[in-house]
């Protein structure tokens, strides 16, 4: 008899709940409860989705579960949103308190959206940051192809200052741009922060000494 699904990704986990869960002992709760914990432990992402949606009905046992779960991955600093399809079921964790608590919507995709993610569960890419990223990284090189061409006037610290404070501010955002994003997006991230950084280091190497 199934109780419940367990599925990870790098992005996500989803738990199903299956309605044969409702049919057993409140000690068999409690272990399959214990059985989740330890696959969420070492589950490769905090972000989790519990589907309910195969259920009619939850009884106090299985609410109990979830804010077991729910409680270990706040200590993670995770996130949980539960889909819920029934009316009683949604009426039930209402009753509770922790529609206060949790995100509980009715789909999949809007499950996935509050997890941060895109339908399917893959992870959004962040894209303003990675916009920002290249601007502050094309900025960085236009300094520096000035500084080569003799454009800019004066000392030279101002425009080395200048070049490396933005090859930083790109190397930041395309970064934290990656750590948001997955596939070609991580990659483009991290293409970006890698040539901030050589931009920053040809203008440590043009310091004066």
């Amino acid at each position: 008899m199934t109780t419940f699904e367990f599925l990870t990704s790098h992005d996500h986990c989803v738990l199903r709940v299956m309605p044969a869960l409702n049919e057993v002992h409140w000690g068999d709760v409690e272990r399959v409860g214990t059985t989740i914990l330890e696959r969420l432990q070492t589950a490769p992402s905090n972000k989790l989705l519990v589907d309910l949606s195969t259920l009619n009905y939850m009884g106090s046992a299985q609410v109990a579960l979830l804010v077991r779960v729910w409680k270990m991955l706040k200590a993670r600093e995770g996130k949980m949103v539960v889909q819920v399809h029934s009316d009683v079921v949604h009426k039930v964790l209402t009753i509770a308190g922790l529609h206060t608590l949790w995100d509980i919507v009715p789909t999949q995709d809007a499950a996935y959206k509050a997890l941060g993610l895109r339908s399917g569960g893959a992870r959004q890419m962040a894209l303003t940051p990675t916009i920002f990223a290249l601007v502050t990284l094309a900025a960085a090189a236009g300094v520096f192809v000035a500084g080569q061409a003799g454009i800019w006037p004066g000392s030279p610290l101002p425009r080395l200052a200048t070049q490396m404070a933005l090859s930083a501010g790109a190397v930041f955002l395309a970064v934290w741009s990656a750590t948001q994003s997955a596939g070609a997006a991580r990659i483009i991230g991290f293409g970006v922060a890698l040539a901030g950084f050589l931009v920053g280091v040809m203008a440590a190497f043009e310091w004066p000494r």
